[in-house]
């Protein structure tokens, strides 16, 4: 059975790609920015060229929908990939330090696209996970500590320029709708909150 959230999907006899919808709509206060802090698209890679079952690899990673829509900016501008060398697209590497092991180490996702025009199947998709000790940052945020990193399932799935460029344009034209629909009730939900909050300080 299909998964009823699956966007998009890229499968081959050993590798399948598949992009699942966890968007989700910003609270009331936070109307214009249309998504939730925690809306995501889930990425997930699975290897079974070793075989089906226990013996499938998986991993996962989760974007935000600006990302989708960068990527689908990138690719679609050929002035910025040179003939005959590898690039990196992008490349971004996320802690989940909310939930530890008992070992104090939390799961580490890395998710890369490169492009190599010298190459038929020219776009290379990895999805990593593994797991690090976080690290508060001067900034505030958390990174992986330094030398804590241990590597997990790596994934690499590669695609023709054709069937790329098709892939993340379902995906960027889904991100799209969606925030059209829920656009127009935020709105409508926005105007309410500022009525409300007006009157409370009247």
């Amino acid at each position: 059975m299909s998964n009823p959230r699956q966007i998009a999907k890229y499968q081959t006899n050993k590798y399948l790609l598949e992009v699942i919808d966890n968007l989700r709509i910003a609270e009331t206060e936070n109307a214009s920015r249309i998504h939730h802090k925690y809306s995501r698209l889930k990425l997930i890679a699975l290897d079974y060229s070793k075989g089906t079952g226990n013996q499938t690899i998986s991993a996962d990673a989760n974007i935000d929908a600006v990302t989708v829509k960068y990527i689908a900016e990138i690719m679609l501008n050929g002035a910025i990939m040179p003939p005959g060398k590898q690039i990196k697209i992008y490349s971004e590497q996320k802690i989940l330090s909310h939930a530890l092991n008992d070992n104090g180490m939390a799961k580490v996702t890395i998710f890369t696209i490169m492009y190599d025009s010298g190459r038929n199947y020219c776009w290379q998709i990895t999805v990593e996970n593994g797991s690090g000790k976080p690290q508060k940052q001067p900034s505030g945020g958390i990174a992986v500590e330094k030398g804590s990193y241990k590597k997990g399932n790596q994934i690499q799935v590669y695609m023709n320029d054709i069937d790329f460029k098709k892939y993340f344009l379902t995906v960027r034209d889904y991100v799209l709708a969606w925030e059209t629909v829920h656009l127009r009730s935020l709105l409508q939900d926005r105007a309410r909150y500022e009525e409300q909050n007006i009157r409370a300080y009247q």
